[in-house]
């Protein structure tokens, strides 16, 4: 089925992402966010919402979009891609997806298909074998490519959640493609936060005692409105398991 090529893309990223925000779309499809932007955004979702997008509560006023199952199966993507995501779920990946999109140089999420592509122990790259979505990114900056490994902070303690990634860097280090990263310093760690505050915290336990690896923190912005918000009690919906596609 041909898309219009705005349309497209927009159904590439919420399926590369799970979910998709207008703002997103203002910025990663059509370059700026404007008045202008704003009104393409709402013309796609009359064209999209329905057949191909599904909206669901976000934060405040605000939805997110994922894709319908319909749209997984026209690209190939794995189920879970058309489920709402839960409480614990959303957070994650609306941090992702910002982390991803809302830059100036914008950021690919490695599914298993691109995985595949560049790495002949990709498994360890995902949470199981069976996984379609990582928590690896990649970007070029110049000619030089970099992959990071990114983990989102929803709350409670940050030296336990630093532990958390000590542990995660040290399951990353059991990838013989990643210790040829390392050396090669083509590979990063990445903390996403929505505090303020929280990230001076970190980056001071940083400081004294580092990963190891060269790390970048980030404040996201609503991220911690969000988790605020699904701390209050929201119930999972159903998820759907799926050995998935490709996107």
């Amino acid at each position: 089925m041909a898309f219009r090529d705005d349309d497209e893309k927009t159904l590439i990223l919420a399926l590369r992402h799970k979910m998709i925000t207008a703002e997103v779309i203002q910025r990663a499809v059509y370059d700026a966010q404007n008045q202008k932007t704003r009104l393409a955004v709402e013309a796609q979702m009359k064209r999209l919402k329905g057949p191909y997008l599904e909206a669901e509560p976000l934060i405040w006023k605000r939805r997110y979009y994922h894709p319908t199952a319909l749209t997984a199966r026209l690209f190939g993507a794995p189920e879970e891609a058309a489920e709402p995501l839960g409480p614990q779920a959303l957070p994650k990946e609306y941090a992702l997806l910002n982390h991803c999109c809302m830059r100036s140089v914008p950021l690919v999420r490695l599914t298993r298909q691109r995985l595949k592509e560049l790495f002949t122990d990709w498994e360890l790259f995902l949470p199981k074998k069976t996984g379609f979505y990582s928590d690896f990114v990649q970007a070029m900056i110049g000619n030089r490519g970099w992959i990071s490994r990114v983990q989102v902070d929803r709350g409670g303690d940050y030296l336990r959640f630093l532990s958390t990634c000590r542990d995660v860097l040290s399951h990353c280090r059991a990838s013989v493609s990643i210790r040829e990263l390392i050396e090669e310093e083509c590979f990063r760690f990445t903390i996403l936060t929505g505090d303020e505050r929280k990230k001076d915290s970190l980056q001071a336990a940083l400081d004294v005692r580092p990963l190891g690896v060269p790390t970048h923190i980030f404040v996201v912005p609503g991220l911690l409105d969000l988790i605020g918000q699904n701390l209050a009690g929201k119930e999972e919906p159903h998820a759907v398991q799926s050995s998935g596609g490709a996107v």
